[in-house]
């Protein structure tokens, strides 16, 4: 009975001191809502209104996990260890003052508060990962009184000697970090209110991400969709690929043969009676020229003949790998749809015209935004968008009744 009583005696202290930093902090969060409204500039703690967050991208932490953890346990106030996805609601009230302007680094100090509130201190650790690029997203939040966040870089002694980030906002506003490729070691965070008779309760956040640190690179011949030339303009489509100036009922497609970082064949075959043509395309897109090889057989090789040609732009299905393309400029654009080949021609800076597959212009458009890889038109009198998209080479419609679809493929443009 001895033992449950004591247990008992410990939970109530607990939700005691729990309730207690609660109702101090509503309290303080009363008074502090009534300090922003008067002081919504920070003049009382001489910010700028918008605060101040600062990462310093010099600073290296010099300290090691070796003996720290079990060093920052064994102290009266030891430093807690946070970690990714790690959630903590937490309370300054009744933990004392570990550090103030005196000991923080100059950077800190400059901001001519003492710092000697009542303050919370943890550490995490930062393992070398030499495939990935690591970020830290650390939100210190649900404050309801002034309180900041700090990062701290140590030295090999486990001491603060710089300041890594500091998010410095007035009143309870949230305090955010971001710090992206730490190097390997220990890091201290603080959150400390700026001057005594501070304390409250707050929620802190830490979430990681990371990138490849060694993202493969993208070879120029990798997700082409089109490749244009001065005779032709040439789409794929799945795994073959079609001359979009010859009628598709007539057009036979061609084969892509071979492929490697710098150029791409394409080979078709053409039969007439016993009469055999082979058309092959190489494209060099670092040279941007084209070699084109025809040999016609009847049972033997009758004829043959290489001539070369000009590549003037190359489309991808999405980023571009290489330089950067500009389709802001576009005048003209070749439809292809099952109905046959329409066209959008620019006939003025603003005005367009659409052109149906028998030449005749069904609809007239004003052009309202471009960028390097779409032009978008409006038709006003029918409530119509239409949005000549380059990365997709999609003709994308839409409505002011919420009506939006693909409505054709882009085959050609200059």
């Amino acid at each position: 009975m001895k033992n449950l009583n004591i247990i008992f005696a410990a939970i109530i202290f607990a939700l005691f001191a729990l309730t207690s930093c609660e109702k101090d902090g509503l309290q303080e969060l009363n008074q502090t809502t009534t300090t922003a409204v008067s002081t919504e500039a920070n003049t009382d703690r001489n910010l700028p209104a918008e605060g101040i967050n600062m990462i310093f991208e010099n600073i290296r932490t010099q300290a090691s996990a070796a003996t720290f953890k079990e060093s920052a346990q064994g102290r009266n106030r030891g430093y807690k260890e946070i970690g990714c996805g790690m959630d903590y609601d937490g309370c300054t009230k009744g933990q004392g003052n570990s550090l103030d302007y005196r000991i923080y680094p100059d950077n800190v100090d400059a901001l001519g508060a003492p710092f000697d509130g009542e303050d919370e201190y943890f550490f995490f650790k930062v393992e070398a990962t030499p495939e990935a690029i690591m970020t830290y997203d650390i939100v210190l939040s649900e404050m309801a009184v002034d309180l900041d966040l700090f990062v701290f870089a140590l030295n090999s002694h486990y001491q603060i000697i710089d300041t890594k980030g500091m998010s410095v906002n007035g009143g309870a506003k949230d305090e955010k970090l971001t710090l992206t490729d730490l190097n390997p070691g220990l890091y201290i965070v603080a959150v400390d209110a700026y001057k005594k008779g501070i304390s409250g309760h707050y929620n802190l956040t830490m979430n990681c991400s990371a990138v490849s640190a060694n993202p493969p690179s993208a070879s120029i011949t990798d997700n082409v969709t089109g490749i244009t030339t001065t005779e032709a303009s040439f789409v794929k489509i799945l795994d073959q690929w079609i001359d979009g100036l010859e009628p598709p009922h007539f057009a036979v497609p061609y084969v892509e043969v071979a492929k490697d970082e710098t150029s791409i064949t394409i080979e078709r075959t053409l039969v007439d009676g016993t009469m055999e043509t082979t058309q092959t395309f190489e494209f060099d897109l670092v040279n941007n020229t084209v070699t084109i090889t025809e040999t016609s057989t009847h049972g033997v090789t009758i004829a043959s003949s290489i001539r070369l040609d000009q590549i003037v732009s190359v489309t991808y299905d999405g980023a571009q790998p290489a330089a950067a393309v500009d389709y802001s400029n576009i005048e003209f654009a070749a439809l292809g749809s099952t109905d046959g080949i329409g066209a959008f021609v620019q006939e003025t800076d603003i005005k367009w015209y659409e052109y149906s597959f028998n030449s005749d212009v069904q609809h007239n458009f004003e052009q309202v935004a471009k960028d390097a890889m779409s032009i978008s038109l409006r038709d006003e009198g029918r409530g119509v968008n239409i949005r000549l998209d380059f990365a997709t080479m999609k003709v994308r419609y839409s409505d002011d009744n919420g009506t939006a679809f693909d409505l054709y493929e882009i085959i050609d443009m200059f």
